[in-house]
């Protein structure tokens, strides 16, 4: 292998090992928030250090291994960054952020009606639960409680998160 390629390849190895390993130890600070789905953190935890791995173990010296092995380690390596990247999409944006239903997967749909006369409208069950349901679930559902609120029952509602009620009684500027 030509001695200016193997500087690049190195260098490349180093750059994606790095990364790797910045991501870990970050993607375990934020774990702690204990604000996400424990199953999907765990999964996604033993992918991230497994990628950390491999890209060292690539860059330790990838010129020792033959071609066979080294081909192995890098499809590995590609194959364990798409589950991981997967997993933390999930963590981030809800289940079935690829199709675009993650308010449909994180919460009872709700069948959304045209309402004709607001007067007979139920609050929650008309209005709010629909524009919930859209628009928070994703991040403050029964799988995710971003700010340790969640939004898709009233009495979670009510009872607030990390930083308090969000409702306050008699006081809409504040709530």
């Amino acid at each position: 292998m030509n001695i200016r390629l193997q500087i690049i390849l190195k260098t490349i190895w180093l750059l994606g090992s790095l990364s790797a390993l910045v991501s870990s130890v970050s993607g375990y600070l934020l774990s702690l928030s204990a604000e996400y789905d424990a199953g999907t953190v765990n999964w996604h935890m033993w992918m991230g250090i497994s990628v950390t791995v491999v890209s060292f173990v690539l860059f330790l010296n990838p010129t020792v291994y033959k071609r066979k092995i080294r081909y192995i380690l890098s499809v590995l390596l590609a194959v364990l960054i798409t589950i991981t990247g997967h997993l933390g999409g999930t963590l981030t944006h809800g289940e079935g952020y690829l199709t675009g239903n993650t308010a449909t997967v994180t919460a009872p749909a709700t069948a959304s009606k045209n309402i004709t006369d607001v007067q007979e409208a139920k609050l929650y069950e008309d209005i709010l639960q629909p524009l919930f349901q859209t628009k928070c679930y994703s991040c403050h559902g029964a799988q995710k409680q971003k700010g340790q609120l969640r939004m898709d029952n009233p009495q979670f509602i009510l009872k607030g998160g990390k930083n308090g009620k969000i409702i306050l009684a008699g006081k809409a500027d504040e709530s």
